[in-house]
């Protein structure tokens, strides 16, 4: 998404959450800036969720992987989707699915 992204992550043991998307958030915006970018770029928050159930994970990765083609229906790639499911990412294709996108873990 060009002003936000959507990541589903499970952190191993030390790691807890808020140390990864503040790694992240620093590695990502300190790239930008070398870049180019100026200013400020993140948010002080984020917004986390808790996966209860593979129904709850389904639905969230479903949301995640169309996402890009509710914001942009004309696409017919987007190479940055990628999920372990859907094994290495490729740098583009959109492999079906009925939403344009890489087939969503409920189609395979």
């Amino acid at each position: 998404m060009n002003d936000h992204a959507h990541v589903l992550a499970s952190p191993i043991a030390p790691n807890e959450i808020e140390n990864l998307v503040q790694g992240w958030k620093s590695y990502t915006t300190s790239a930008l800036w070398r870049g180019g970018r100026k200013g400020k770029i993140r948010q002080r928050e984020y917004f986390d969720r808790i996966i209860r159930s593979e129904t709850d994970y389904l639905e969230k990765m479903n949301y995640i992987l169309g996402n890009p083609w509710k914001r942009w229906p004309e696409l017919e790639e987007y190479p940055w989707v990628w999920s372990e499911s859907m094994g290495e990412p490729s740098g583009g294709g959109h492999g079906g699915g009925g939403h344009g996108g890489p087939p969503l873990p409920d189609e395979r």
